[in-house]
């Protein structure tokens, strides 16, 4: 059964805008030959969103739509380099890139929203123009961000070939490098373009993009069901596909609950002294844990498309919603001030206290999949990671290593397997470590149901004490009629 996505077309825009910019920081991660598989299906669907769209208001020639539209001149370079990678052995067939998977799956709901709801015929609603011109803005936007991540992971691509080149000047890697230093000029190209329309709509546009009020209960519904899908997902089907998808969205969960429950101090929704001294460092490291446990769990994670199941995605896609709905304004986080006008902080810090708890109970299931022998991970990505394991910073051997890892029958045709001993008591170590981390920022917290349960209560209180008091002398003698 899967659930229904609550999430508007601004909030699934803003989800593939976020998990373009997640690249970035991973670029030494990033598989470019995955990437270029993946590329021309975002674009694709970018420009079928992007034809969706209301036409761009008639604007002077000095506006920042006067320069031509840059979404067929992306789709038409993209297409051609798609022609030209098929006959080339680089990058050739394989898995696809998951990040950019899901960031064409978020341009597709997009436009299946905008396509079930859209009046027919033109409009000239501003408000909807304007939300328009917003919508192109975080289309282009996140495209550029994927395309300079994705030239990125091509330039190292094209560097660790470049060190592979044999005195005799033979280059072992299939396609040489005349394919990748074709595709980075190519790719050079599109970024260009698309920086082009960034810098003359992005965030300007963004300023005059329609927002719903959000409506109180959406973080408490989002996080509860986040929680029971989660735990069923890792105890029902542990793979690394969700052990991943679990740790990076409570990763994001407790970065935006930090955000919160600073915005709260500053109101004074929440002890800021309390906060300040007990919870904010701890916060601060179980979210650390948990973005080292997404990186590590990656590592077993199949590249084949969408890994995870899709009631689990739709539940890590509603949290982020809901969070980014009240912590970001425009292309940034949120002030303290504006995120006190969206939502009652003393209500939303209480919800957020059970997040913590329930953040390291998750923890102890994932060290229960990590110590349990039934589980099976890919044979090359268990190979991979015990070698990893036995090399010390320089890159030797550990004493003791020579031995076979992992059986040449399962790495060659990379059967599941169980982590090997080495690879297991490194991994019971690092759940060891978050279950401590998640613990003590647990503990830190304890405090907060019992305060924000309190500051409601005066809250309550004197609101009742000012509806209950009588009215001013002033107000009284100005509403009574005058004596003659």
């Amino acid at each position: 059964m899967t659930r229904r996505d609550h999430r508007s077309v601004g909030e699934v825009l803003l989800d593939a805008d976020h998990t373009a910019r997640d690249l970035l920081p991973d670029v030494g991660d990033l598989d470019a030959a995955a990437m270029l598989r993946t590329w021309p299906e975002v674009v694709q669907t970018a420009a079928t969103l992007w034809s969706l769209l209301p036409a761009a208001a008639r604007l002077p020639a000095t506006g920042p739509h006067s320069a031509p539209d840059p979404m067929p001149r992306v789709a038409a370079m993209t297409a051609a380099l798609h022609r030209g990678n098929r006959t080339r052995r680089w990058p050739g067939p394989g898995p696809t890139d998951p990040r950019l998977q899901s960031i064409a799956d978020s341009f597709t709901r997009a436009a299946e929203l905008i396509d079930r709801h859209h009046a027919p015929g033109p409009t000239r609603n501003a408000a909807v123009h304007a939300d328009a011109d917003a919508a192109r803005a975080r289309i282009v936007h996140t495209l550029y961000i994927t395309c300079h991540g994705m030239r990125l992971a091509v330039l190292a691509h094209t560097r660790a070939v470049e060190a592979t080149v044999t005195p005799w000047g033979r280059i072992p890697a299939p396609g040489g490098l005349s394919t990748p230093r074709s595709v980075l000029s190519r790719l050079d190209a599109v970024e260009r373009v698309t920086g082009a329309y960034v810098s003359r709509s992005f965030p300007a546009a963004l300023a005059r993009e329609h927002r719903h009020e959000p409506y109180g209960s959406r973080v408490a519904t989002a996080v509860a069901a986040w929680d029971v899908h989660a735990h069923r997902a890792i105890v029902a089907n542990p793979t690394a596909g969700h052990l991943r998808l679990v740790a990076r969205t409570q990763e994001l969960l407790l970065g935006h609950t930090a955000v919160l429950l600073s915005a709260a101090a500053q109101a004074g929704a929440i002890d800021a002294f309390q906060y300040a001294t007990r919870l904010d460092q701890p916060l601060d490291l179980a979210r650390a844990t948990w973005g080292a446990s997404g990186r590590s769990w990656a590592q077993f994670a199949s590249h084949a498309a969408r890994p995870d199941s899709p009631v689990l995605t739709q539940a890590a896609a509603e949290v982020r919603a809901a969070l980014r709905e009240i912590t970001i304004d425009g292309s940034t986080t949120a002030t303290p001030e504006v995120i006190a006008s969206r939502v009652n902080l003393s209500s939303v810090a209480g919800t957020l206290a059970t997040v913590l708890s329930s953040s390291t109970d998750l923890a102890h299931v994932v060290r229960d999949v990590v110590t349990d022998p039934a589980v099976t991970f890919p044979a090359r990505a268990v190979n991979a990671a015990a070698v990893a394991g036995s090399t010390n910073s320089r890159g030797d051997g550990v004493k003791g290593s020579e031995a076979a890892h992992v059986d040449v029958k399962d790495l060659t045709m990379n059967r599941p397997i169980p982590l090997t001993p080495a690879v297991r008591a490194l991994e019971v170590g690092r759940a060891d470590y978050l279950i401590a981390a998640n613990q003590t920022a647990a503990i830190a917290a304890s405090w907060l149901p019992t305060f924000t349960a309190a500051t409601e209560r005066r809250q309550k209180a004197t609101a009742t004490r000012r509806s209950r008091s009588p009215q001013p002398a002033r107000a009284r003698a100005g509403a009574a009629a005058p004596r003659r």
